[in-house]
């Protein structure tokens, strides 16, 4: 008897692993008939649409047509495009940025800056402020996470190749959900948005804006989960690194209370203490009214039309522009203020990522148009809305059209081209304009849509 037991266990373990064997024959053969039908597909595709022509996907490619292995492929061969252009421009000396002789063969020297200024900071504390020899004009909190980690003048190379691959994963999602949503013409337009100057200047550079716009997508991101609570707080720490982004957790504040949000009064004792922290340090530094670039090249917003209006007249001098950037901030919140309170908006669509990519990235590239900290990379931001644009809307609105031609002229040109960079100017002034105009919107149709009874 045990000897036929034992048998008969023997002859059923050779079948279960004869069947294990099979199994796992036939995943590998599906498999790798799959990514061979894939890439099939894909050639014909490509072949059916430079000739032409019209091409029918197979029945079995259009049951994988969006699987995981097919948005995987594209992520990974859009993030080697990416990766390959910029390293090509870094060998060639970025070509792009020599045309407007806006290239200073410093590899990452923005990076390098912000690291020295935090070795000084460990050794002199807060009077970094107070002193000419590590000039920075950011928040002190930036500082003291660069120390905290322990990253030193030496590493910038890691961290500017750190930047590099955390702009080209941004870059990729966008283009890849541009092709999945509306089509190849839409990853056209969104490489032709992140080939763009302001992106060589961000990238050469290595500057921190990188880690803002990361911030300010993870916040994005938050948000529209429903964690209102983290898009807050990582709002909040993008403005204790950099003071610009102080005005977007404001907006962002206003927002929720129009909205209806829960915890409202949390979300305000955390803003009160953001808003502080920022304006401690934000009073102590010296020169900010005037910084940034010396001239029109590099620079953007009311600041260039400040030099620009400088040839007429004297008077128009950084108080001026300060000024005048105080007034407009103060109108546009009236203006949001004003009505919101006639359409008494819910702000549904903040559920919604790449209508919370445009609010943020949107109210973030107007706030920096009205400051005088404008340096080209900056226009990082508009190019970042862009993409959100061309992943959410079919494009049916005149409005969104205008903006997207516009935004993409304005941050080919508005870089240092000589004649071309007033044209770019113009062109950016009409996108902001425009964007402020398409953000207002909605809220006034749901308003003319309530007068007249229909439904919003």
């Amino acid at each position: 008897m045990k000897l036929q037991e034992k048998t008969k266990i023997k002859n059923r373990d050779q079948g279960n692993c004869f069947n294990k064997c099979f199994r796992c024959f036939t995943r590998i053969f599906f498999t790798w008939k799959t990514i061979l039908l894939t890439y099939k597909s894909i050639f014909k595709q490509v072949r059916a649409n430079f000739c032409g022509k019209t091409y029918r996907i197979n029945p079995i490619m259009q049951k994988f047509q969006y699987s995981r292995k097919k948005v995987l492929l594209s992520y990974s061969l859009v993030f080697i495009f990416y990766y390959l252009f910029y390293k090509l421009n870094t060998y060639l000396r970025y070509p792009f940025l020599r045309i407007g002789d806006a290239w200073f063969d410093r590899k990452f020297d923005d990076t390098y800056q912000v690291l020295n200024s935090a070795k000084c900071y460990a050794t002199i504390g807060r009077s970094i402020y107070d002193q000419d020899i590590c000039i920075y004009l950011y928040g002190s909190p930036l500082l003291d996470l660069i120390n905290f980690i322990g990253v030193h003048p030496v590493n910038i190379n890691f961290i500017g190749e750190l930047f590099l691959v955390i702009n080209i994963i941004i870059f990729s999602y966008f283009s890849v959900c541009a092709h999945y949503e509306y089509g190849s013409r839409r990853t056209l337009l969104c490489i032709l948005i992140f080939i763009s100057p302001p992106f060589h200047y961000l990238i050469e550079r290595g500057n921190f804006d990188t880690l803002i716009i990361f911030l300010l997508v993870v916040a994005a991101a938050c948000i529209s989960k429903g964690k209102f609570l983290f898009g807050n707080i990582f709002l909040g720490i993008a403005s204790l690194f950099k003071f610009y982004t102080l005005p977007v957790l404001l907006i962002y504040l206003l927002i929720l209370k129009f909205s209806k949000s829960k915890h409202l009064k949390f979300h305000l004792f955390l803003t009160l203490i953001f808003a502080s922290l920022v304006l401690r340090d934000y009073v102590r530094i010296k020169g900010i009214l005037g910084s940034g670039t010396g001239g029109y090249g590099g620079t953007f917003g009311l600041r260039s039309f400040a030099l620009y209006a400088n040839h007429l007249s004297n008077s128009f001098n950084t108080n001026f522009v300060f000024i005048l950037t105080m007034l407009s901030f103060t109108l546009i919140v009236l203006v949001m203020l004003f009505a919101f309170k006639l359409s008494k908006p819910i702000f549904s669509k903040l559920h919604s990522f790449p209508d919370v990519i445009q609010l943020i990235f949107g109210s973030q590239i107007i706030v920096c148009y009205l400051i005088t900290i404008n340096n080209d990379y900056r226009l990082s931001i508009l190019g970042i809305f862009l993409s959100a644009l061309l992943i959410r809307s079919p494009m049916n609105s005149r409005v969104e059209r205008m903006i997207l031609i516009f935004g993409i002229a304005s941050i080919w040109l508005s870089y240092p081209t000589w004649i071309l960079q007033v044209l770019g100017d113009l062109l950016l002034f009409i996108t902001i304009c425009l964007m402020i105009f398409f953000m207002f919107r909605s809220h006034l149709e749901l308003k003319i849509s309530k007068l007249y009874g229909n439904s919003p």
